[in-house]
């Protein structure tokens, strides 16, 4: 409960399955310091999602390996749109970090594939809270801070995180819009950047 109540992104899975929470805040938060475990711990998140479908639906004969069971939850109807890309590249990218090293030098490159995962895992939560509790409130990704400020010169790889965390933050605040009780759009701009700013030092402040 209280790794659930300091996770922004993943503390609302909680009361479907606690597991949800461990993988998922522990993937958030080894974005900069561990990309490769990240990357590991947002593939798990993938295998106890689906694993967790097939229990709730009452589906047999899945076998013990993901790419078994989500060919099951596909074929049952369960993975459409943009459902199943998803829980394949979870499955893609944790067989790359835990059997080629993917993320294992720490740089940039491999917290933007860790912040991609652990993205990937945040769209999947809110899907399945939706799917169970028919709740289609507005859930934006919160995202982390880097330990240090990136600073996207001389590097390629530092500047595709900068872009990453810049738009990731930017749709934050695009959520975070709404013209109730605002006289103008500036007025409701100003807000939504404080609503906005003051989630992500929360999200600081849990880190």
């Amino acid at each position: 409960e209280a790794l659930a109540a300091r996770s922004l992104n993943f503390g609302f899975l909680l009361q479907h399955e606690p597991l949800l929470v461990l993988y998922g805040a522990g993937a958030e938060a080894s974005i900069f310091s561990d990309p490769n475990g990240a990357i590991t711990k947002a593939r798990q998140f993938g295998e106890v999602l689906a694993t967790d479908l097939i229990r709730r639906s009452g589906i047999r004969g899945a076998g013990g390996r993901q790419i078994d069971r989500l060919r099951v939850l596909e074929h049952e109807g369960f993975l459409h749109g943009d459902v199943s890309p998803a829980f394949d590249y979870l499955r893609d990218a944790g067989n790359r970090a835990v059997h080629h090293h993917l993320g294992a030098d720490g740089g940039p490159r491999s917290q933007r594939a860790a912040l991609e995962a652990v993205q990937t895992c945040f769209r999947l939560g809110v899907w399945f809270h939706r799917l169970l509790t028919g709740n289609r409130d507005q859930m934006p990704f919160i995202p982390p801070a880097p330990p240090t400020p990136a600073g996207g010169v001389g590097s390629d790889g530092i500047a595709a995180l900068d872009t990453a965390l810049e738009q990731a933050r930017a749709a934050l605040v695009e959520a975070r819009l709404t013209f109730e009780g605002s006289a103008s759009r500036v007025e409701a701009e100003a807000r939504a950047h404080r609503r906005a700013e003051a989630e992500l030092a929360e999200a600081r402040a849990a880190q």
